[in-house]
């Protein structure tokens, strides 16, 4: 008898080596789990599932992050790991972060802008915040040390002078999101006007004038016609610095010239540019409620035939619109410079780990994923055969279900996931994940034709020491409110140009613009130094 249950424990034995094997070889890239419950590699990061905390800045046409919602339901099932958010509207979401901060009543993890870089810094010096490096060099993020290894902005704008590193970024290596704004003209009032493309300045203004007075839209009013719409002030401003070659470096009017950055602000240039704002105010050539109008009526205007020319369309492009070239500038075509290039990190401090958190490796491979292929594609597009298609091609297409909502791709998709807002979105998106967003569209064919005049530096503004890095919060603070003010001024006439110009950059020259040039061009110097 003895003998005859040893041979059944033994065949059992070979049975059960056998089906283990076999289950191994089902779930390959699941077989490095080195610890209880944790697996290195792979798109499952835990066995058992795991639950974080945690806090999210949402913006307000964004459905709940809950259980329900598609994406987050469909990255818990994948990676097993599931988070309970907390969200606040991301007009407040600092504010409040701020506070559990000071509180020290810490989630797991600050997801999208809830936090900027001098917050980050603060709080990983006091202990708070948790250093990612040590899971890169562990091999856990291989992904985001991927793009960290290959683009300098990264690595200087994330990098702190020891090394560590305490948020990521949303990153959008791609031309079709660094350029972020274009210029298209309605082409049905160009015919009706009897006029061409602008190509130079005073045919921009001899242009805009005839939208203006001539019914362009033909609708038998000639009071309901806009000529020229920008999303807002500060997008007609920094328009306006473009037409008279001011660039956008470290997002501020300095200009690099001979290798050497220079400040713009009290330049002739920005007088040029503060020109170009009064004479589009006062001859009604922008919208007269500019300061004060909302999006929702921007939107409407346009469905309404009243814009002429715009920076802003909606995904759904009007087919009247076609592009217009930046050629133009009170400096000649060549001095052109169409500063809505910017870097490819289209948002900073995006995500960071808390020192509460009891699962930091486990949270750094589950960030990880949102920098592959697979994990944005499931963020921008959703799920294969529900969200999206892949066509033959291997291009991706929204399906019906988002393409056909009355409210437009963006804020269809902003049910299914939690990307809305996405420069805020923490991850890697290439033009594979983004380009679908403007399918059908003029903003492809902007990408090739705007290329010639984009500026050639964009960087993202490098880690500074301590020190310094107060010294130019305080002054860009002063300069910047003194300066945005006296735009305004300049633009609607209640200071003149010739006789207040001079009052205007004595005072910044006060106020020490000279010295803000200095400290930015230390941050150029380490840019000089990697690229």
């Amino acid at each position: 008898m003895k003998t005859k249950f040893r041979g059944i424990w033994v065949l059992l034995l070979v049975l059960l080596s056998t089906t283990s094997v076999f289950a191994q070889g089902q779930k390959t890239p699941q077989t490095t789990r080195s610890e209880d419950n944790f697996y290195k590699e792979g798109t499952k990061i835990v066995e058992e599932k795991i639950t974080l905390k945690g806090y999210g800045s949402k913006f307000s046409g964004n459905a709940e992050w809950d259980d329900d919602m598609l994406v987050w339901k469909e990255l818990e099932k994948r990676t097993n790991v599931r988070v309970e958010w907390e969200t606040v509207v991301n007009t407040e979401a600092r504010t409040k972060a701020l506070t559990l901060f000071a509180a020290n009543d810490l989630p797991d993890i600050f997801f999208k802008n809830a936090l900027n870089m001098s917050d980050v810094r603060k709080f990983s010096a006091s202990g708070q915040l948790v250093d990612l490096r040590q899971y890169m060099d562990e091999g856990l993020m291989p992904n985001f040390t991927e793009a960290y290894n290959n683009d300098v902005n990264l690595q200087v704008a994330l990098t702190e002078p020891d090394g560590k590193i305490f948020a990521l970024p949303a990153y959008y290596p791609d031309p079709i999101d660094t350029t972020r704004r274009f210029m298209y003209i309605n082409e049905a009032w160009l015919k009706r006007v009897g006029m061409a493309k602008p190509t130079t300045l005073q045919e921009f203004y001899n242009v805009a004038r005839a939208f203006r007075d001539m019914d362009a839209n033909g609708n038998g009013d000639r009071n309901d016609e806009y000529p020229i719409s920008f999303g807002d002030l500060a997008e007609l401003e920094r328009t306006a610095r473009g037409f008279a070659a001011i660039d956008n470096v470290f997002g501020y009017p300095f200009n690099i010239i001979d290798g050497e950055l220079f400040q713009m602000f009290t330049s002739d240039n920005m007088k040029e540019a503060f020109r170009i704002l009064h004479t589009l105010y006062s001859e009604k050539l922008i919208e007269p409620d500019l300061f004060t109008r909302k999006s929702p009526e921007f939107f409407a205007r346009l469905s309404n035939d009243q814009f002429g020319m715009t920076l802003l369309l909606p995904p759904a492009d009007s087919s009247e619109f076609g592009i217009l070239e930046p050629t133009f500038g009170p400096y000649g075509q060549a001095n052109v410079i169409w500063n809505w290039k910017v870097s490819p990190l289209l948002g900073v401090a995006t995500f960071s780990i808390t020192s509460v958190n009891k699962f930091p490796r486990e949270t750094a491979r589950w960030i990880d994923y949102f920098f592959g292929d697979e994990g944005a594609t499931l963020v921008r597009m959703g799920i294969e055969g529900d969200t999206y298609r892949v066509n033959p091609d291997g291009s991706l297409s929204y399906t019906e279900k988002v393409t056909q909502d009355p409210q437009g791709v963006e804020f269809a998709m902003a049910k299914y996931s939690m990307w809305l807002g996405p420069n805020a979105m923490p991850g890697k998106y290439t033009a594979k994940q983004t380009l679908p967003l403007f399918e059908g569209t003029l903003t492809p064919d902007c990408v090739d034709i705007f290329a010639p005049y984009n500026t050639e530096h964009a960087y993202s503004l490098p880690t500074l020491p301590t020190e310094l890095e107060k010294e130019r919060s305080v002054l860009l603070g002063e300069i910047n409110k003194y300066y945005t003010e006296a735009r305004a001024a300049f633009m609607t006439g209640r200071l003149d140009l010739e006789k207040d110009w001079a009052k205007y950059v004595s005072d910044l020259t006060n106020m020490k613009v000279g010295r803000l040039e200095e400290v930015y061009r230390e941050a150029y110097k380490i840019i000089k130094s990697r690229i």
